[in-house]
């Protein structure tokens, strides 16, 4: 295994050619989504963008309690690979407490 621009890369064992996992806009920000969701407990993300710039949602109850400084410092240090290699240029996070999350839900609709 490799990594090019901070995506995990595989070898196919029939045609010995590098292929990316993560081919696409959406397959990237599944994979963004996913390693944010394994590394805050509890949490639920979605992370949309256009190849570079993306944005993450965030909820989960670790957020209590921490100002929103913290908060991202959280998601950042999750997805810090990712953006040091180049592969995020920029990331824009919104996160939220479930409770935070279901008030927002109400103001909205």
């Amino acid at each position: 295994n490799t990594i090019c621009d901070g995506v995990p890369m595989h070898q196919s064992m029939y045609t010995g050619e590098i292929a990316n996992i993560n081919e696409g806009t959406q397959m990237r920000m599944d994979y963004y989504s996913d390693k944010i969701e394994q590394s805050i407990s509890g949490s639920s993300a979605t992370v949309t963008g256009d190849g570079s710039k993306f944005e993450a949602e965030v909820i989960a109850d670790a957020f209590d309690g921490l100002p929103p400084l913290k908060r991202h410092k959280l998601v950042y240090a999750v997805l810090d690979e990712y953006i040091k290699s180049g592969a995020i240029h920029a990331l824009t996070i919104r996160a939220f407490t479930n409770s935070e999350w279901q008030e927002k839900q109400k103001t909205t609709s």
